[in-house]
């Protein structure tokens, strides 16, 4: 490659991370964050969600039942992985303030190996314990065991999180009925999730590495179709993350995405399932009747993309 070639690459390359940067704080600005604000975050620990008869599994279900448009729920466990143990690996503390700066509660049930560890791990993490919210089984409310006199003990000592006991029987056997809209044991959660809100009382404006999953969604629905480099560079405008971060970030939400089957990848790149666009339509709703954003700022951003894709006749550098 000569050097007007060389030039020529830069130069084009130059003016696609421009046109890519504002596109990225107009997908930021426009859609993300107020698709965001009203959403609460909320961490669900315990068993594995493959084991229907856990109550981490009942749990989840009945969030997606009852609260739709109010509760987000995640399971960053893919994220995780590919934090710490793809290529950019992360260390563990980072990914616990990232947590902590990431959610609005954390639900911890203790009902197993895992979940105990992730406990006493959580605890021990000043910032995240705040946020804590343990479902205690009542059960073992008094038995001599190292989650009661260790992360359980110190949770009360120090006044911080939500220790709260309930009747896992209660909420597994509990089935919504007309009669029966939720659960009395359900029904100590929510509050507890809004005291904890009172609390911190913050507004989100920025996007972290926990958010590469829904940030892509408006991405390829914007985009049609798009490329793994091209997400990786609208999440780390849109993010400020560094590029190590972001590519780690982008790589571990599209692989999520594809297990969820909410996008396809295509021989032109990745593009939005039946069920993404769902989501991303259901996304928008702030409530069952209002918008979360101006539907023009769409079209906008649409115009963007046209003249990005007409300016980029080197494009598929990006995919």
């Amino acid at each position: 490659m000569n050097l007007a070639t060389k030039t020529i690459k830069a130069q084009t390359e130059k003016e696609n991370d421009i046109l890519l940067g504002g596109m990225a704080e107009k997908i930021k600005d426009k859609i993300f964050i107020p698709a965001s604000t009203h959403k609460i975050k909320i961490f669900l620990c315990g068993a594995s969600l493959e084991l229907e008869s856990s109550l981490r599994f009942k749990i989840d279900q009945l969030f997606k039942h009852y609260h739709f448009y109010q509760f987000e729920i995640i399971y960053p466990e893919d994220l995780f992985d590919e934090l710490l143990f793809g290529p950019n690996k992360q260390d563990l503390l980072s990914l616990e303030n990232l947590l902590a700066e990431s959610v609005d509660a954390v639900i911890i049930i203790p009902e197993s190996s895992g979940s105990f560890a992730e406990l006493g791990a959580f605890v021990s993490n000043e910032n995240l314990r705040k946020k804590i919210i343990c479902l205690q089984d009542k059960k073992r409310v008094k038995e001599k065991s190292f989650i009661n006199y260790g992360p359980i003990r110190l949770l009360k000592k120090l006044k911080q999180g939500k220790v709260i006991p309930v009747d896992y029987q209660d909420i597994l056997h509990f089935t919504p009925s007309q009669t029966a809209p939720r659960s009395n044991e359900l029904n100590k959660i929510r509050p507890a999730i809004f005291e904890l809100l009172k609390q911190a009382s913050h507004k989100k404006n920025s996007i972290n590495l926990l958010d590469a999953e829904n940030f892509i969604i408006p991405c390829i629905y914007l985009l049609e179709t798009a490329g793994k480099k091209t997400l990786a560079k609208l999440f780390e405008f849109g993010s400020k993350q560094n590029h190590s971060a972001s590519n780690a970030a982008t790589s571990a939400a599209i692989n999520v995405l594809l297990k969820k089957k909410l996008i396809l990848k295509t021989p032109e790149g990745y593009v939005l399932s039946k069920a993404g666009l769902r989501k991303f339509n259901n996304w928008s709703f702030s409530s069952r009747t209002n918008y979360s954003y101006n539907y023009n700022d769409l079209d906008s951003i649409r115009i963007d993309v046209l003249s990005w894709r007409e300016r980029s006749k080197t494009n598929q550098l990006f995919l």
